[in-house]
């Protein structure tokens, strides 16, 4: 189905995951249809959709990467933006559910529709969801040319006193509510299912990066060879500290791997937060091309 978002025409596919729930993947196109440049395929985080992405004038960096000639698709995890159709209802969603069916279901599409290998670019979870695809299913690679992940980290958004009392509130509100509402919260455009947050809890209150059923999604990172570059903000102490960012590039195997802190200190406009970093004002003049000269360099 074709859409018109500002100059950029859109066409938006809906396919299932093997647990049979909908997700939706927007496709950029120009007038000459989709890029001729490798394609990536962008993820949003918790509490979000693809407008952190792309937004309803047509803007944003997947807009920005698909000016420059890239072929561009966003994702929606179950029940967010597009995809939703039930609301939070089904309780039992956990990461685990995006990592096992959403993630795989994705990529196969984007790469059966383009028969390439393609970029993830990711924010916050957006970004550790790939890593933790690669840990537990490390042949998925083959259908990857890189990872870039704006703010991502696991286990360390409790390490402050404000961490912890952060995570004990959004737990204790989606206990009571069976999900967590941050639309009505005013913290972003999706409200988020509570076994997401539990698990997310889990992990950075114990320090300890695991699935449901045990599997240490650390350990495994040793194993991806992907290209990577992990973007971190120099003012996001809260949901993305450095220390964490750091913990999981580090972890990982690949040798063709960068980390950039973009704060004031080493000469950025900003010391960017966990949103500003993708969306921020000075983003498109210094993040955006940084990303795009990384991505040409491994075309």
């Amino acid at each position: 189905m074709k859409e018109t978002l500002g100059e950029n025409e859109v066409v938006v596919h809906h396919i299932k995951t093997a647990d049979n729930a909908r997700l939706t993947l927007t496709r950029i196109e120009s007038a000459n249809g989709p890029g001729k440049r490798g394609p990536i395929l962008f993820a949003h985080g918790t509490f979000s959709n693809r407008t952190i992405w792309l937004n309803g004038r047509g803007r944003g960096m997947a807009a920005y990467l698909a000016a420059a000639g890239y072929d561009g698709w966003t994702l929606e995890v179950r029940e967010h933006g597009e995809s939703r159709r039930r609301g939070m209802e089904p309780r039992e969603t956990s990461f685990d559910t995006w990592v096992n069916f959403d993630v795989p279901a994705a990529i196969d599409y984007v790469y059966q529709q383009t028969q390439r290998p393609l970029f993830w670019v990711g924010h916050s979870i957006g970004g550790v969801l790939i890593y933790a695809y690669l840990s537990r299913y490390p042949k998925a690679e083959e259908k990857l040319r890189g990872i870039v992940s704006f703010a991502s980290q696991a286990h360390h958004a409790g390490s402050s006193l404000k961490g912890r009392a952060m995570i004990y509130f959004t737990m204790a509100i989606s206990r009571l509510l069976g999900y967590f509402p941050a639309r009505r919260l005013r913290l972003g455009p999706e409200d988020e299912f509570r076994g997401v947050l539990a698990q997310w809890a889990g992990w950075n209150l114990r320090r300890r990066w695991l699935s449901l059923d045990g599997y240490d999604y650390f350990s495994g990172l040793r194993r991806i060879q992907t290209p990577v570059l992990a973007l971190v903000g120099g003012g996001d102490h809260l949901l993305a500290p450095e220390s964490g960012c750091r913990a999981l590039f580090e972890a990982l195997g690949s040798r063709d791997k960068q980390i950039i802190k973009f704060s004031q200190a080493n000469g950025h406009a900003e010391d960017y937060d966990h949103l500003s970093i993708v969306i921020g004002k000075s983003a498109p003049m210094e993040i955006w091309p940084a990303v795009e000269s990384w991505l040409a360099e491994r075309e």
